[in-house]
């Protein structure tokens, strides 16, 4: 049994780094493109722009798509056309989703979508000639956004849908607990 004073004991290996939250460009320059798994999902999540039901919940899943990408470096060993298709797609999904998230104003899902497309263009570019950290916090921010404001919009007409069962439970229960306290009787 080894102790701790024993010549020979090692310490623990060291886990293998996980890649930089900012890890938007290929490890090695002109390393082979590989096919992208979160570009072909955000591809096909922005596609369903247009569908009345899932328009919104797919465009936030896209650019939650997109961010997650770009965190993990997948999108900046994707290849090149897929990142046009993507960025193609993106701005295709523009229209449906004003027109579908319609108290949001436009600017914002636009400016929105266009921070999300830099970082797909970025991704793109060689290490060295991307925008600078600043920039790149900024559109993930905004990106990050835009998702969440999308899929609020989306989940708040689905519980409108369904007649906010929830909250009337809720406001019976604190009705009957109330035991009249607070009523007018006539």
């Amino acid at each position: 049994m080894r102790t701790k004073s024993s010549p020979d004991a090692s310490p623990p290996p060291e886990p293998p780094a996980a890649p930089s939250p900012l890890a938007i460009q290929p490890a090695v320059q002109g390393s082979a493109p590989v096919p992208c798994d979160r570009a072909r999902e955000a591809l096909r999540l922005f596609h369903l722009a247009a569908d009345v039901e899932l328009g919104l919940s797919g465009v936030a899943e896209g650019l939650r798509q997109v961010i997650a990408g770009i965190l993990t470096g997948e999108l900046a060993a994707a290849d090149a056309r897929d990142l046009d298709e993507l960025r193609i797609a993106m701005a295709a999904a523009c229209d449906p989703t004003i027109t579908a998230a319609h108290r949001m104003a436009p600017e914002a899902i636009l400016f929105g979508m266009g921070a999300a497309s830099g970082l797909v263009a970025n991704a793109a570019l060689p290490n060295g000639q991307g925008d600078p950290l600043a920039m790149i916090l900024d559109r993930l921010d905004h990106a990050t956004i835009l998702a969440d404001e999308l899929d609020a919009i989306f989940r708040r007409r689905r519980i409108e849908a369904r007649g906010d069962p929830l909250r009337r439970q809720v406001r019976f229960r604190n009705a009957l607990a109330d035991n009249g306290v607070g009523v007018v009787r006539q």
